[in-house]
């Protein structure tokens, strides 16, 4: 009897001398499908007190306090808010209070954590733990190969290989385009051309690639018959050197024809050369000086080369801009293509085949850790 009047009145004792400390009052946020943890120091005899409240009442999947020498000592699932919970630290050791969120959605709640120590000299009790970094090295066994020898494996295999490659020419366009008047009421003194240059062709003996083009423009019959002069003087002069090419534009792509020859006097026609349909719309609506070109000009006999440079197609923009003569407007557009043709050749060819001898090995597995201990 006298034995638990003593025990009573040392508890009284200590519950009328000690006081609730604080340990934290946080937000804190867990993101979707993860894990919080928050971990902290209790001393032998604490009773630990806490709160926990969601924000907007949104349900945490599970929480936990886990003594992290001795298990788990308490767990809720499916909670929104928790009211003065409490536990008895039976020994002094580190407590782990986990949240999980297996939604897909981010949690946020106020955690408040309490302790009254079992005596007032422990009120200073460190409780926010100091992190060591631990390592531990496990060995997995596993076959290790040796390499005794080589064995030699030959086979034959079919192989593409260039065989001839050439020049081809493509005459894309030669038309006669009547312009009227720019007077006319009709409104065709201009017009629009849309020339397709081609695209690459591969297959697996033929490739065919478009990499240059060049045109010449003429007006009136001042500039037809200086292209019957300028034919006339290339066969001349330059025969043995268009043997292998028909048109006499192909002959100034190439380099062969340096120029042609231009007629005295004529009627002008003039031109834009524009690689994008919107251009069109500027010419339709007489925007002329906003025309986004890569070449243009007005004159009787205009001519240039070009890179295809991945252009399938372009647009020529012509106009008429006498408001008195009409006139024929004579368009040449050559495009040349590389040629190239591919063989199959067979080649001999061989596969070293290593021959292994199997042996066992320690393989040495190294983990990296952080544990939480007592910073007293």
């Amino acid at each position: 009897m006298r034995k638990i009047i003593s025990l009573f009145f040392i508890f009284t004792t200590i519950n009328i001398f000690s006081q609730e400390i604080m340990l934290t009052k946080q937000n804190v946020k867990i993101k979707k499908r993860s894990k919080k943890e928050l971990f902290f120091a209790f001393h032998q005899g604490d009773i630990v007190r806490f709160n926990v409240k969601t924000k907007s009442n949104k349900k945490i999947t599970l929480f936990s306090v886990t003594d992290v020498e001795k298990g788990m000592i308490m767990n809720q699932k499916s909670f929104s808010q928790i009211d003065d919970m409490t536990f008895y630290v039976p020994q002094t050791s580190i407590y782990n209070f986990s949240f999980v969120n297996d939604s897909w959605c981010s949690r946020s709640f106020e955690i408040e954590i309490h302790r009254k120590p079992s005596n007032p000299k422990y009120a200073n009790f460190n409780s926010t733990p100091k992190w060591i970094k631990k390592i531990d090295t496990t060995y997995n066994v596993r076959p290790n190969d040796a390499i005794l020898h080589y064995d030699t494996l030959w086979r034959t295999e079919p192989n593409r290989i260039k065989d001839t490659c050439y020049i081809e020419e493509k005459e894309v366009y030669d038309r006669n385009i009547r312009l009227e008047a720019a007077y006319s009421l009709r409104k065709n003194h201009k017009t629009v051309v849309e020339i397709t240059l081609g695209k690459e062709e591969k297959s697996e003996f033929l490739e065919k690639t478009p990499t240059k083009w060049g045109y010449w423009i003429g007006s009136g019959e001042e500039a037809q018959e200086s292209w019957k002069r300028n034919v006339k003087n290339i066969t001349k002069l330059s025969a043995p050197l268009l043997t292998q090419f028909v048109h006499p534009v192909v002959g100034f792509i190439v380099g062969v024809v340096p120029d042609f020859i231009l007629p005295v006097s004529g009627k002008n026609v003039s031109f834009w050369w524009v690689n994008d349909s919107l251009e069109i719309e500027k010419f339709e609506s007489k925007e002329y000086k906003e025309i986004v070109s890569f070449d243009s000009g007005k004159n009787v006999v205009a001519y240039q080369k070009h890179k295809v440079d991945n252009r399938e197609k372009v647009y020529v923009l012509l106009m008429n801009e006498s408001v008195i003569n009409p006139i024929e407007v004579n368009l040449k557009l050559v495009v040349l293509y590389e040629v190239c043709k591919y063989k199959i050749d067979f080649i001999q060819t061989f596969d070293l085949k290593p021959i292994y001898k199997r042996k066992k090995a320690n393989k040495p597995i190294i983990r990296k850790y952080l544990v939480p201990i007592i910073d007293n």
